[in-house]
C-alpha cells in the first residue's frame, strides 16, 4: 500500500486560512459600515468564537469513530446490513481492550462528516449533511462567479451595441445591473465559465501549480487595499471628492439592527470549513496541536475580516459597495496617476484571479458529495466519465444563479443560512451521539475505574507506541469526562454545546429577518 503524503500542522492552518480567506472576505466592509463598526466587532467575534467549538468537536468525533473501528474491526458498526463495514487494510493496530481506547486521527483512514452521521445519527441524517453541503458548495461558487463577472463588467471597457462598461454604482443596492451593463456583465459570467469550467474537470493534483501560484495573489491584494486605506485615514483623504463623508465616531457607533442582522450570516459563511476539515487534518504528522490550529485558524481569519472591515469602511463609507474591491474602480480611469491606475487596477482584477482557483475546489468537493449521496447508482469508485459529468453540473449551475442575482451579499446570506445545519447542529449533535456510544462501548466493569487523563508517548502519532496513556480513578467525577480524547475541553462541556445550539437558533432567525426585509 502506497504510503499516504503528510504535512505539518502549519500546513493545515495555512489551508484553512486559504479557504476562509476568500469572497467572504470583500463583502466585510459593506456589512461593517450598514451595522456601524462596533456592532459589527462584537457580532464577528461572537460568530468567531461559536464556530470553534464545532471545529474541536470534528476532531473528537473522527478520534472516537477510529476508536470504535479500532475495537470492532471486521464488524458493522451500523448494526445491520448497513452499507459501511470496518473492515479495513489499514486495521493493522492491536486493540488493547475495553479500557484503553485508542482516540485519535489515523494517517490512513479519514472519517468524512456524512459517515460520521451515518455511524453516530443515522443514514439519512448522513444524506441529509451531504445535501447541505452540496447547497453549501453551490452558493460559494455563486459568490465566485459574481465576484469576478462584477469586476470584469466594471473594468474592462465593452462598449458595443447593446453593450456598456458598468460601474460601482450599477451593483450598489441592486440584485443584478439593469439596462446595458447586465448585457455586459451576462457576458462576462460566460467569458468566466468558459475558463473555470474545464479547470474543475480536472482533478487536484492537476491543479497544483495553478492554486499554490494564484493563492500568493490574495495575500498581496489585502496589503495592498488596507494598506492604500491606511495611507489615506492618516492624511485625511478618506473618500472620492465628490462624496459625502461622515464623521469617524459616527461610522463606529451608528448602528442599523437590520445592517446587523446581515452581518451574522455573511462572516458564518466565510468562516464555514466544517465539512473540509477531515481532508485539511487527516495528513497533518503530529496531530497534537490540531484542536490549537482550529482556534488559531478561525481567530486569524477573524482578524483579517476585521482589519479590511474597518479600513475599508471608514476609508470609503458610503462608497462602499457589496464587492468592496469595486470601490477601486473610478481610480482606475484616466486622469488619476499612473502609480494609482496601476494598484486600482490590481486590486479591482485580482478577485477574478483568485476565483479562478477558488471556485475549481468547490465543484470538485460538490461533485464528490453528489456522488457519495448517489453511491447506490454511482459505485464506490466512479467513472472518470461520472465524475466529469457532475463537475461539470456543478460548476454550470452557479453561472445560471449569477445572472439572476449578483449581489455578494445577498448570496452570502443564503449562503450563511443554507451552512448552519453543517457549522453548528450537526458537530452538536456529533459530540454528543458519539459521547454516549462510546460510554456504552468502552464502559469499563464494575469496581475499575474510568478515563480521565492522557497524555502521548511518542512524536509518530499513528504508531502503537503512541496511544494514550490513562490515569484511572474510581472517583464519579472522573464519569463526567469519560470517553475523554486528546481533544477534549472545556469546549466540549455540556453548557457549551448548549450555548452553541442557542446561538444557531438566534442566527437562523436573524437570517431569515435580514433576507426578507433588508433593504441592502
Amino acid at each position: 500500500m502506497t504510503k499516504q503524503k503528510q504535512y505539518s500542522w502549519l500546513v493545515a492552518f495555512i489551508y484553512i486560512m486559504n479557504n476562509n480567506v476568500s469572497g467572504g472576505l470583500l463583502a466585510m466592509p459593506f456589512v461593517f459600515y450598514h451595522a456601524g463598526l462596533l456592532v459589527a466587532l462584537i457580532l464577528l467575534l461572537l460568530v468567531a468564537m461559536s464556530t470553534i467549538p464545532p471545529l474541536i468537536w470534528t476532531l473528537e468525533v473522527m478520534a472516537r469513530a477510529q476508536a470504535l473501528e479500532d475495537r470492532h474491526s471486521g464488524m458493522d458498526l451500523y448494526g445491520g446490513d448497513g452499507e459501511w463495514s470496518c473492515e479495513s487494510e489499514t486495521d493493522t493496530e492491536p486493540f488493547h481492550g475495553s479500557l484503553t481506547p485508542q482516540f485519535r486521527i489515523s494517517i490512513d483512514r479519514k472519517f468524512e462528516v456524512d459517515e460520521l452521521c451515518k455511524l453516530f445519527l443515522s443514514p439519512w441524517i448522513g444524506y441529509l449533511f451531504g445535501l447541505s453541503v452540496v447547497i453549501w458548495c453551490e452558493l460559494a461558487m455563486w459568490h465566485y462567479v459574481t465576484l469576478a463577472a462584477s469586476a470584469w463588467s466594471a473594468h474592462i471597457p465593452i462598449n458595443l451595441d447593446g453593450f456598456e462598461q458598468c460601474s460601482d454604482d450599477d451593483f450598489r443596492m441592486r440584485m443584478h445591473p439593469t439596462g446595458p451593463c447586465w448585457n455586459t456583465y451576462t457576458l462576462c459570467v460566460a467569458m468566466f465559465g468558459l475558463i473555470v469550467v474545464p479547470i474543475s474537470l480536472m482533478d487536484l493534483t492537476e491543479q497544483k501549480f495553478l492554486q499554490t501560484f494564484l493563492g500568493g495573489v490574495r495575500v498581496v491584494a489585502i496589503i495592498l487595499m488596507v494598506g492604500y486605506c491606511l495611507v489615506g485615514l492618516l492624511t485625511e483623504n478618506i473618500v472620492p471628492e465628490d462624496s459625502e463623508t461622515s464623521d469617524i465616531g459616527e461610522v463606529w457607533l451608528d448602528s442599523d439592527l437590520i445592517g446587523a442582522m446581515a452581518v451574522i450570516p455573511v462572516v458564518a459563511h466565510a468562516l464555514s470549513c466544517q465539512p473540509l476539515i477531515p481532508s485539511f487534518v487527516q495528513p497533518v504528522t503530529d496531530k497534537r496541536k490540531l484542536h490549537v490550529v482550529m482556534v488559531a485558524a478561525i481567530l486569524s481569519c477573524a482578524f483579517v475580516y476585521a482589519i479590511v472591515g474597518v479600513t475599508i469602511s471608514l476609508h470609503f463609507q458610503s462608497q462602499v459597495v457589496e464587492t468592496s474591491s469595486l470601490c477601486w474602480v473610478p481610480f482606475t480611469e484616466p486622469g488619476n496617476k499612473l502609480s494609482l491606475r496601476i494598484l486600482s487596477s490590481f486590486i479591482v482584477l485580482h478577485v477574478s484571479v483568485v476565483m479562478v482557483s477558488a471556485m475549481p475546489l468547490s465543484a470538485v468537493a460538490c461533485a464528490n458529495y453528489i456522488m457519495s449521496l448517489g453511491k447506490d447508482y454511482f459505485g464506490p469508485h466512479p467513472s472518470k466519465f461520472s465524475r466529469i459529468v457532475i463537475r461539470f453540473c456543478t460548476a454550470t449551475i452557479p453561472l445560471i444563479g449569477a445572472i439572476v442575482v449578483s449581489n455578494l451579499v445577498d448570496v452570502l446570506k443564503y449562503g450563511g443560512l443554507a451552512g448552519y445545519c453543517s457549522i453548528y447542529v450537526i458537530p452538536a449533535l456529533l459530540v454528543i451521539t458519539s459521547r454516549r456510544k462510546c460510554q456504552k462501548v468502552f464502559a469499563p466493569r464494575k469496581g475499575q475505574g474510568l478515563a480521565r487523563s492522557y497524555s502521548w508517548k511518542s512524536e509518530n502519532r499513528d504508531s502503537p507506541e503512541s496511544l494514550v496513556s490513562w490515569d484511572y480513578r474510581e472517583d464519579r467525577r472522573s464519569q463526567l469526562d469519560f470517553p475523554a480524547t486528546p481533544y477534549t475541553g472545556i469546549l466540549s462541556s455540556s453548557v457549551v454545546v448548549s450555548l452553541v445550539l442557542i446561538f444557531s437558533c438566534i442566527a437562523v432567525l436573524t437570517t431569515v429577518i435580514s433576507v426578507v426585509v433588508s433593504p441592502y
